[in-house]
């Protein structure tokens, strides 16, 4: 049946619609690879406009008191998107707002001695910066604020703006497709042989590539299944992150430092549709115990953290 059909190549298909598969796609496309992008749902939703924006560099995988494989691996990562949003990179993010030029890493007062002996090191000196009191953000300009804070190079992107960026220099090349009856995967001997597509009119080709890239997030789990391949396993953490919203919010885009071996809670901050400002709040908060809670429980250990850490 498959030879029956007309027969569309192109030399890659990327399949996902995250920021993962949109790189991936401009970076080939600039490459001079003729590139198609299958997604099952709008561009960006899920997990790429779910997150916070932030350009990670590890050194929140650091407040455990040491640094790791991860945040080692990620010291670049900043600096390369960094030459994205000014024309230089592997893609063009020229035009993409950045909310903030840094984050703050903060301490709880009762690991403040952990944190300067860590984050003042030699081995993170060029990373992260302490502050004067008088160079505080505004939401730390308290006296009840009794640690330390750190300028760390994580800038912060407006995450719809650099989907939409992404996307419009691909957007001749990008399909939305259902897996469940106008899509299917061909599998031959643990391999991709080709994609069954329905089009509008009702027909079917078959999409051919040199490289298959699977790129699909949480939605890969289900084609490495129908590869017969095990490992690499993809991650799947839920997350049931908060959000705090008011019109004269201060500006906080932070990780704090607790007690435990992950931040207490990352925040950045966004501006709704109607102008007011809001904390988006992720962390360990939003992370197993978290995702276990109800919305009501999850707002009261929300309410109940601040409290502890911000009582101000």
């Amino acid at each position: 049946m498959e030879n029956d059909l007309p027969i569309v190549k192109v030399d890659t298909v990327v399949i996902g619609g995250g920021v993962a598969a949109l790189w991936t796609c401009n970076a080939l496309k600039d490459a001079g690879r003729k590139c198609v992008l299958l997604s099952n749902s709008p561009l960006g939703e899920g997990q790429t406009l779910a997150a916070q924006g932030v350009i990670h560099g590890g050194l929140k995988y650091a407040v455990g008191g040491k640094l790791n494989d991860s945040s080692e691996e990620l010291a670049a990562m900043p600096n390369r998107w960094t030459e994205a949003l000014g024309g230089k990179g592997d893609v063009n993010l020229e035009g993409v707002e950045v909310l903030s030029e840094c984050q703050y890493m903060w301490s709880l007062p009762s690991v403040l001695s952990k944190a300067v002996t860590l984050f003042g090191s030699k081995a993170l000196r060029n990373r992260a910066a302490p502050l004067k009191r008088e160079e505080y953000p505004d939401v730390f300009q308290t006296p009840d604020y009794k640690g330390q804070i750190f300028r760390i190079g994580e800038i912060v992107l407006d995450c719809v703006g650099m989907v939409k960026a992404l996307a419009s220099r691909i957007e001749q090349d990008c399909f939305l497709v259902d897996w469940e009856k106008g899509a299917e995967l061909v599998v031959r001997d643990g391999e991709i042989a080709a994609i069954r597509l329905q089009q509008q009119d009702g027909r079917w080709v078959s999409l051919q590539a040199d490289h298959y890239v699977l790129a699909a997030g949480a939605g890969n789990g289900p084609i490495l299944d129908q590869l017969g391949i095990a490992s690499p396993q993809m991650q799947i953490r839920p997350l049931h992150q908060l959000a705090i919203r008011r019109r004269e919010l201060p500006d906080f885009f932070s990780v704090c430092i607790g007690n435990g071996p992950k931040p207490p809670l990352v925040s950045t901050t966004h501006i709704d549709s109607e102008g007011r400002k809001i904390w988006y709040i992720g962390g360990d908060i939003a992370e197993a115990k978290g995702v276990a809670r109800s919305e009501g429980e999850q707002i009261e250990a929300g309410q109940k953290l601040f409290r502890e850490v911000m009582p101000w």
